[in-house]
Parts: C-alpha cells; structure tokens; sequence
C-alpha cells in the first residue's frame, strides 16, 4: 500500500507522479496503443531499401523536435578480394516531421571489420557529437562533430579522432554534453592487458580531449565494458559499467560498479558494487536532479529480471536493488525510467515536481507496494 508522507497539498502530485511510473513500468504496450489510436501511427518507413545490412540504429532528437537516425554498414570494396577488409561506412537520415530524408553517407573509415556502438547527443549550439567503436585493423573508440543543420552532408563532419582502444567483448563508449557544452566520454581502454573505464573530457566543442583518467581498476582474469555516463546538475559525473570475471570461457560472471567524480573527472571514487558475480550486465545511469541518482540494468538466467537501485544524496549511499520485472534476457541499458519521463514532459506537458517521489514512497522492505 502506498503511504503518503508529503503535506496533504502535494498528495495530488505524488499520486500523479505514482500514475506515471505505473504506466512506464507496466503497461507500456497499452500506453503505446491508446496513443496509436488517439493519433495515429505513421505508415513504416524502410530506411534501408537497397543497403548492406546495418548495425543497431541508435535515434536521438534535437531542441526542435526533429528525429535523427544513425547506424552503420560495410562496404566491400570493388577492386579488393572478397577476403579483404571491409571499409566502415556511418549513415544518416533525419524526420523533421514532414517524413525520413534519404540515408545519407557521412563518414567513410578504411580498414574497419564492423562500427558499433553509436552514442550521439546535441549541445546547446545545435552541434552533432558523435562516438562510436571500430573493429578491425583500424580498431578503437572514434568521435566526431557537425552542425545539425549540415549533418547530411560528409564534408561538415569533423575528421574522426580516436580517442581510446576498441573492446572486442561488447560496448566500450558512452557520451554526455553539459549546458555549457562540456563533451564528457567514459570509454573502455586497455593501455595494458587489463580493459578498465576511462573518462575524458573535452570543453572546447570535441576540437581536443583531455588525457584518458582511469576509473576502474580490474585485476587479474576481470575486464570491464558497457560503460555508461551522466552529469547531474550541479556537475558531478557519474559513471557505471559491468565487470566480467571469466570463471569459465562458457560462464562469465559480471558485477555492476558505480563511481562519481566531484572535480570535473580528475578523480574518481572507489567503485561501489551493486550486483557481484551474477548473470548481469547493461547498466544505465539516469541524474533527474543533482541528489537523486538512479541506476538500473539486466538480469539474466539464475539473475532473470530488470533492477533498479537509487541514491537519493548523490551518490553517496544508496538504497537496496530492488527487481522490478522477473523476465530474463539483456537487450540493452533499460531506458524506462528516462523515457517515462521524455514523456511526461514533451507529451503531457506536465514537469515542475519530483518524478521519483512515487516510487520513492511505494517502497516497502519486502518491495515495490502501489
């Protein structure tokens, strides 16, 4: 049962708010469907028509609204040998509303096996900052930057910089822009044979990057991937990743580690661990406000589910996992909580109070209480 602690003038907020999550968390298909018959679906678009097959196709929108798409495909090259190395090829499209543009080539990378990965946000002067990962003989962690208005065109994309070694066991990049345009990127680099979290920054638009801080500090048969970034509001940096403990080729084990920095990413906490040595991995990082840090992730096998964890002082102490669904299965970061939360606000139009009052004030020891 939920116990409502807050005065009685704002018990109509925290009710709200509650609604919200339940719709996010629980009947998403029935939310998505009520719309669709509000609105109406769009007809499905095939944005692929005649390419190569694509990687994962990562969508971010701008300040105005528009949709804009990016994945990749590679290319065999005419004159090569059908066992040559293939060429790295990054694709774009954007819907402004009135329907897709055409996929448009912007940047072309030589010597690569396969671009995953893409992670792209838009800073406040409508500049496109892009990170992705290449395998193959040109390997590694590359970024790169346009104008959003010029973002179809190749030659408005800045020449890719590399900014730190590939991970061949999963995602190795993630990247946030802060208001005053600070470019922050928490990468997996492995100067050694051990693959640990890196973080490096940039303040001046992606033109030159600090040097890479380490944040992890694995050890012996352990490596560290999927790192995901934040910055809350009053500037402090958040980074999670998975650890992976290889008890066996066919059985590794995975922790969810967790470190903030105070000072703009000089220095990290020691890593805090929420999940040991379980079928776990895809942690994602969420900063609605400067003091309430949330972090959730998948389970799979014996660990079948999605967990959610929460601190409500910034990363300081945080409350118990808490499993939120029981399904098994690792598609990715989880995203409900952001996305709940780009829909109340862009589509409701309702903002202005806490979003995590609900969930905070269902908790009860044994579990989650509506």
């Amino acid at each position: 049962m939920l116990r409502c602690h807050c005065p009685r003038r704002n018990c109509w907020l925290a009710w709200l708010a509650f609604l919200g999550v339940c719709l996010s968390f629980f009947t998403t298909k029935g939310v998505l469907t009520a719309l669709a018959q509000s609105s109406g679906w769009s007809p499905t678009t095939n944005l692929l028509t005649g390419m190569p097959a694509p990687s994962k196709i990562t969508l971010t929108a701008d300040m105005s609204g528009a949709l804009h798409a990016f994945w990749a495909s590679n290319a065999q090259l005419s004159d090569q040998p059908l066992d040559a190395i293939e060429a790295g090829l990054v694709h774009y499209a954007v819907n402004d509303g009135s329907g897709w543009s055409q996929p448009a080539d912007i940047l072309y990378l030589p010597d690569v096996d396969s671009l995953t990965g893409f992670e792209a946000v838009v800073d406040t002067e409508g500049m496109f900052h892009l990170v992705w990962q290449g395998l193959g003989a040109a390997e590694g962690v590359y970024y790169s930057h346009a104008p959003v208005a010029l973002a179809e065109d190749a030659r408005a994309w800045s020449p890719p910089q590399r900014l730190g070694d590939s991970n061949p066991f999963g995602d190795a990049q993630d990247i946030t822009v802060s208001s005053d345009g600070v470019l922050s990127v928490a990468l997996i680099n492995h100067p050694t044979a051990q693959f640990d979290t890196y973080y490096r920054q940039s303040t001046d638009g992606g033109q030159s990057w600090s040097d890479p801080v380490q944040v992890s500090n694995v050890v012996g048969n352990t490596r560290a991937g999927q790192p995901r970034i934040a910055r809350d509001e009053s500037g402090v940096l958040h980074i999670v990743w998975a650890e992976d403990r290889i008890a066996s080729f066919d059985n590794p084990l995975r922790s969810i580690a967790y470190s903030r920095s105070t000072d703009g990413g000089q220095s990290w906490s020691a890593p805090r661990y929420f999940a040991q040595d379980a079928n776990v991995g895809y942690p994602n990082v969420a900063t609605p406000d400067d003091n309430s840090i949330h972090v959730a992730w998948d389970g799979s096998g014996s660990s079948a589910g999605r967990y959610h964890v929460w601190s409500s002082d910034g990363g300081r102490s945080w409350r118990p996992p808490l499993r939120v669904w029981d399904g098994g299965g690792q598609s990715g970061p989880p995203q409900l909580v952001l996305d709940s939360l780009r829909h109340w606000v862009t589509v409701l139009g309702v903002d202005g109070f806490r979003f995590d009052l609900a969930t905070t004030l269902g908790r009860e020891p044994q579990g989650f209480a509506p």
